[in-house]
């Protein structure tokens, strides 16, 4: 990492595209303070960098305003000079102020400026800045919220925060700010203050807009008003980075992100009629919380108590070998983990049109330009009889309704790349209570059945067991379903490093490879013809490929049912279930 880089990850300086700022400033504009034609209007920007933000503020308010004080500070003393002089220069002639000071917002803050002093702030506060122990004890107690330990130290939150304490009652804040803030559990009780302290007015997922930084953004407008908990609503939408503007897409209650503990920017009607019906009282669900993994001290290449790895997010499209749990592992070190826990990994695409979507998702590793949400477990099973098996939270994850969940009321349909891959940000995964009665001449009949693949009278009679006995059901299709993928992952890993087949792949790595060709699978082409310049006769490559096939088909297939019973565990009608296999509009 470069110098100039290393300072800005320590400093959070990552500057904002002019595109972005215009069309937020446009917006922001609109919930000026309706009386800013007689008064002069305070506007403030505590980390201005280059001063984009009010040099494309200017010239909208212009005719608008005849009055106005622009504040500016940046602990960068060398882009305030340069930003003095211009906005100088802008503002040349008019009745408007520029006012600049090198400084720590948090640290430096103008003593002889008062509090609830300014009309608008504006900007993109640093976000992640690394800051003392010492430091944050002063940043906590200059700030209103600060005393507030389940407030994450983080230094856009903060930003946020100690910004709202300066503007005056009615006063606008347009701030871009880390895209986690939607939904990750760490921002939670940010989430909670923005929704019943103040009115939070709009919210834009902007995605990954900027060079450098590998985290996305959001963008949010909220006004230093009472929050109406009734009434109240935001207003959400999409940056369109090809158009260059703000997609709405939609009003959100504050009750409902309070219930979801999640900002549901980008869902829809239909989308959110389903999600309160889930998060109903009829429904005795367990919220499962998610966690970051033992230390890898506690972990052994050998044993007999698995641990599920993470799939990593290196150039490696196999999964690592699975690991164990060493056996000296102090037992209060895995106490929290004897309930099952779910961990998700976020979607993935490192480019921005990917071009397909593999569904085998708990072993191959799909980076590059896959679409994926890359769900895995990572929990230690058969600590307790009444742990849940692994399978049964394996096959819920793998379902068509879970990547619908994360990928439309967790993260947004709109996902790009992400820094925190490996992070707990699943929010509330809500899962069927695991204190259930089990019949046992169920399962009996179970297994005869799973043995003669007697998929569709399972099918048939699992709707009439109890919750527990669906969740067992599904793990035990699971286990199939695993066994069959695995089988295909090593054909075709086979048939690619085959001698007669290399001449087609020629130089490119066994992951590209791999991934080219269950892309072919997904789009169920005649692999045979494409194959025609290998060496291998067409007799020979319908008999490397046909097993390849057939086991592509039985994964489908496997996967139909497991969705089957996910939809009978979440009583999701017939006409939730097209929207959630995409089959209709959910409008």
């Amino acid at each position: 990492m470069s110098d100039i880089n290393r300072k800005q990850k320590d400093t959070g300086q990552f500057f904002t595209p002019q595109p972005i700022v215009r069309v937020l400033l446009e917006r922001t504009v609109k919930y000026f303070p309706s009386d800013y034609s007689s008064k002069n209007i305070t506007i403030f920007d505590p980390a201005m960098g280059k001063g984009i933000f009010f040099s494309t503020l200017i010239p909208l308010i212009f005719p608008l305003i005849p009055f106005a004080t622009l504040y500016g500070m940046d602990i960068d003393s060398s882009v305030i000079k340069v930003a003095n002089q211009e906005l100088k220069q802008l503002v040349s002639g008019s009745s408007y102020e520029i006012v600049l000071k090198c400084g720590n917002f948090f640290l430096d803050y103008p003593s002889d400026i008062p509090p609830n002093n300014f009309d608008v702030i504006i900007g993109n506060p640093p976000h992640n800045a690394r800051h003392s122990q010492l430091e944050w004890d002063q940043i906590r107690e200059n700030c209103k919220f600060g005393q507030n330990t389940k407030i994450w130290s983080e230094s856009s939150i903060f930003f946020t925060l100690k910004s709202m304490d300066l503007l005056k009652k009615g006063g606008i804040l347009c701030y871009v700010l880390p895209k986690p803030i939607i939904y990750s559990k760490r921002w939670s009780e940010f989430r909670k203050i923005l929704l019943t302290e103040f009115q939070l007015v709009e919210v834009f997922d902007l995605g990954n807009q900027f060079p450098g930084q590998l985290q996305e953004q959001c963008a949010v407008i909220i006004k230093r008003l009472p929050s109406n908990l009734k009434d109240g609503g935001y207003q959400t939408g999409i940056w369109n980075p090809i158009k260059e503007k703000l997609e709405q897409m939609g009003v959100i209650s504050n009750s409902d992100s309070l219930l979801v503990d999640n900002l549901l920017l980008g869902v829809n009607s239909s989308e959110l009629k389903f999600i309160r019906r889930l998060y109903g009282e009829e429904y005795d669900f367990l919220n499962v919380v998610a966690f970051r993994g033992l230390s890898s001290k506690y972990r052994a290449k050998i044993g007999t108590v698995p641990l599920v790895e993470k799939a990593n997010v290196t150039s490696n499209f196999l999964l690592p070998p699975r690991s164990f749990l060493k056996a000296d592992t102090p037992k209060q070190r895995i106490s929290r983990q004897q309930i099952p826990k779910v961990i998700a990994q976020r979607i993935i695409s490192y480019r921005t049109k990917p071009t397909f979507s593999l569904d085998i998702k708990t072993w191959v590793d799909q980076t590059g330009s896959i679409l994926t949400h890359e769900t895995v477990i990572n929990i230690i099973p058969n600590y307790s009889q009444d742990t849940l098996a692994l399978t049964a939270l394996a096959g819920l994850l793998e379902s068509s309704f879970i990547e619908w969940w994360l990928r439309h009321v967790v993260y947004t349909k709109e996902f790009e790349t992400s820094k925190d891959f490996d992070r707990a940000y699943i929010n509330h995964i809500r899962i069927p209570q695991m204190i259930d009665t089990k019949s046992l001449d169920y399962r009996k009949k179970l297994s005869k059945l799973l043995e003669l693949n007697y998929y569709e009278k399972i099918i048939a009679n699992v709707e009439s067991q109890t919750d527990i006995d669906k969740l067992y059901t599904l793990g035990e299709i699971y286990r199939k379903y695993q066994t069959i993928g695995e089988n295909l992952k090593k054909k075709s890993v086979e048939f690619i490093q085959d001698q007669s087949i290399q001449s087609f792949f020629r130089d490119r790595t066994e992951f590209q490879n791999l991934r080219w060709f269950h892309k072919q699978l997904t789009q169920e082409k005649d692999i045979t013809r494409i194959f025609k310049n290998s060496s291998m006769t067409e007799q020979q490559l319908a008999m490397n490929i046909e097993p390849i096939i057939t086991r592509y088909r039985e994964l489908q297939r496997l996967q139909t049912y497991m969705d089957e019973i996910v939809f009978l565990l979440y009583k999701i009608t017939p006409n939730e279930q097209r929207f959630i296999k995409g089959e209709i509009s959910s409008t």
